[in-house]
């Protein structure tokens, strides 16, 4: 990710199949990357007490709406998903498709606390607001979400997004239809704790 030809982060694509993204893909990686480096930048330049976070969105049982129902049917549940979160979010918050039936949420400036409010908001209004395809038939639509908030630092837009990613998986482990968050910053704080508790004491 760059920003005024500097580097601030790096984004990657990583899949267990081969050959899975096209230049599609590709095009929607760079509009994000190059927005998401604008949000970095951004982010560092209101100081370091300003945290910077990220929802990863990933829609619950996804593959059996597109097997049952037609893959025509699964894309107006990925744009019914997309405009729900559009209408949800604020203008200062950078929402992309991240592949697939994965969307991700970028929110500079923002708390831990904050990001979970608008994980949890998120979450309530996908799955209160399902595709209407008639007045008699409805689909329901629900996602699993993983929120991840750090301070920003040269070096966090990649640990920033695994960590969500991973965090939204977690979610989905659990049941689906849920917000699950990880603060960084303090599992950064417990790492440096135990490392100087290890430490031996010079007397």
């Amino acid at each position: 990710m760059v920003f005024k030809n500097e580097i601030v982060g790096l984004l990657t694509l990583d899949s267990s199949k081969k050959n899975i993204y096209n230049k599609n893909h590709c095009d929607i990686a760079l509009s994000f990357a190059f927005n998401a480096g604008v949000a970095v930048k951004n982010a560092k330049l209101h100081g370091k007490t300003k945290q910077l976070a990220c929802i990863m969105i990933d829609i619950d049982d996804f593959k059996k709406i597109n097997d049952r129902l037609g893959h025509h049917t699964g894309d107006l549940v990925l744009k019914r998903l997309s405009k729900i979160c559009s209408q949800n979010l604020d203008e200062n918050h950078i929402l992309g498709r991240f592949g697939g039936e994965e969307f991700i949420v970028l929110l500079p400036g923002t708390s831990f606390k904050e990001a979970k409010m608008v994980g949890e908001n998120l979450r309530h209004a996908i799955e209160y607001n399902p595709l209407i395809i008639r007045k008699s038939d409805t689909i329901p639509i629900t996602s699993s979400l993983g929120v991840a908030s750090i301070t920003p630092t040269t070096e966090n837009p990649e640990y920033l997004f695994t960590s969500a990613d991973k965090a939204m998986y977690q979610a989905k482990s659990m049941g689906k239809n849920k917000v699950m968050s990880i603060n960084l910053d303090l599992q950064i704080q417990k790492k440096h704790k135990e490392i100087r508790n290890t430490l031996p004491i010079e007397l």
